[in-house]
């Protein structure tokens, strides 16, 4: 007698209803219920029957009737499930397992079955496969339990679509998981969970179908915040006191007001203009200002060797004669100015020099992520300039390497939380046409003008032909605030410097 008989003749011993449906599934009275009450399934599946209750504790109702559970398997010892690979796992009734055969195989459980499908369900368990194909379904699994299926050949569902039936305890999540990581490239796979029950097989001996299975949705991505949980820190943000507020003035009052205080950590900006127009300068000028104030620079240049640098930098802060100083002829009153400028402001301003005429954006990268680590910190890398930084992926078309260079600024300033300022060139277009620089004069690429956060064009006015001894940044581009602003300032070369 099987099972399915066994259980069905039990019912009736005990003068309970049972209807049976066909193909091995009848509903039957719960013991101690009206015979209007039949919330008692019951399904016969290979090897032994499922049966569950609706209304009461189902190992109760079989006591209520007089049976074990011994008597839900075909046999008294259990179920065995043979594999293609003769591997064979036995099943007692108390839930022990024990292999024999070739228990090394990686044959899939049912793996002959699985050609011809287009749609397969992935289980824990054989018992669970044998539920599943009770419905008509074709399903697989694994022998040994839940966190092994990386020892088995998963091949045969390649370019098949998969629906994993995950138990309801954290090994079944960790298991169904495992499964969808090893199939993520070569198969179309969802998750789902049981509606009623721990797994596979308490969801179809309660009656339940092939589509009744409850969707799971994918975790939501680590990374991404809830805004609600954002304000938090915004707040935090907000309130900070100043000794903690991160904004990097540039030298230039008016051009702070507009940029929403200075240069703000993980933004990208953009100096730019003519040769000889002053963005060397100017870039110069912003980090001898920032060091000045204690916020850690580095400036890197790739046409100008540090000894230049330093005579730029030396000129401007002491405001002496540039000229002189190039021409090492300076005299007693500069000569004086330069000395106090060097026993004051510069033992104590946080700049550092590095003249490199080849070096590519992932060694800029790499030197300024060992100095924001090291004991110094950074908070401004200022790059001279843009058109000079070397190709760092073989020989590719010059307009593709600005913007690779442009986006590798970008991911700079945001991972290393610095204000990341670049120096570059205009098209000569906009001197001979006397008219002040706009942003597509942005020489060689398009990606500039995309990835920069504020880009600040130089423009030399003139009257009746003549230099009117100004010098204005037009800003072009400002995500931070107002755009379309001209700051006009002082034009000192005689100083290496771009007044305030």
């Amino acid at each position: 007698m099987i099972a399915f008989e066994r259980v069905v003749d039990a019912f009736r011993d005990a003068g309970l209803i049972v209807v049976e449906r066909g193909s091995g599934v009848a509903t039957a009275q719960a013991p101690g219920h009206s015979p209007a009450d039949r919330s008692v399934s019951i399904r016969n599946i290979e090897g032994q029957v499922l049966i569950h209750c609706h209304s009461d504790e189902t190992v109760a109702v079989l006591e209520a009737v007089g049976l074990t559970l011994s008597d839900l398997f075909d046999s008294p010892k259990g179920v065995q499930y043979t594999y293609d690979d003769d591997r064979i796992v036995n099943r007692t009734p108390g839930k022990k397992f024990y292999q024999s055969g070739n228990t090394a195989g990686r044959s899939l459980y049912r793996a002959h079955r699985l050609a011809a499908a287009s749609i397969v369900f992935f289980v824990e368990g054989e018992k669970d496969v044998h539920a599943m194909e009770s419905l008509g379904a074709v399903a697989t699994c694994t022998a040994m339990g839940a966190g092994k299926a990386h020892l088995f050949d998963l091949t045969p569902l390649h370019g098949k679509t998969v629906i994993i039936v995950r138990d309801m305890d954290s090994a079944g999540l960790a298991h169904a998981e495992q499964v969808a990581e090893l199939l993520a490239d070569h198969a179309e796979w969802c998750m789902v969970c049981p509606a009623v029950g721990k797994d596979a097989s308490d969801h179809i001996a309660a009656g339940r179908g092939l589509d009744e299975f409850v969707a799971i949705a994918e975790p939501m991505p680590e990374g991404p915040r809830k805004l609600s949980e954002v304000v938090t820190d915004w707040w935090r943000w907000l309130d900070a006191p100043p000794e903690q507020v991160r904004i990097f003035p540039t030298p230039w009052e008016r051009l702070n007001e507009v940029i929403a205080g200075g240069l703000h950590p993980g933004r990208v900006y953009v100096i730019a203009g003519r040769p000889g127009g002053g963005k060397t300068i100017g870039l110069l000028n912003i980090a001898q200002h920032t060091g000045e104030r204690q916020h850690p620079t580095i400036m890197f240049s790739l046409e100008m060797p540090e000894l230049e640098m330093t005579s730029r930098l030396m000129a401007s802060g002491a405001e002496a004669n540039y000229g002189a100083i190039t021409r090492r002829e300076v005299g007693e009153y500069d000569r004086r100015k330069l000395e106090l400028y060097g026993r004051g402001r510069v033992n104590e301003t946080q700049l550092w020099l590095m003249d490199q005429a080849t070096i590519d954006v992932e060694q800029i990268r790499a030197i300024s992520g060992q100095m924001k680590r090291s004991a110094v910190g950074l908070d401004v890398v200022c790059i001279d300039y843009l058109g000079l930084v070397g190709a760092s992926r073989g020989k590719r078309d010059r307009r593709e390497v600005l913007g690779h260079i442009m986006k590798e600024a970008v991911r700079m300033a945001k991972e290393l939380s610095v204000a990341v300022v670049l120096a570059c060139q205009l098209n000569r277009g906009p001197e001979h046409a006397n008219r002040a620089p706009v942003l597509s004069d942005l020489r060689e690429t398009g990606d500039i003008e995309q990835d920069c956060d504020s880009a600040w064009l130089l423009h030399h006015p003139t009257m009746d032909g003549l230099p009117t001894g100004e010098v204005e940044l037009h800003v072009a581009k400002n995500r931070t605030g107002a755009r379309d602003v001209i700051v006009t300032l002082p034009w000192r070369p005689n100083y290496a410097k771009i007044g305030s």
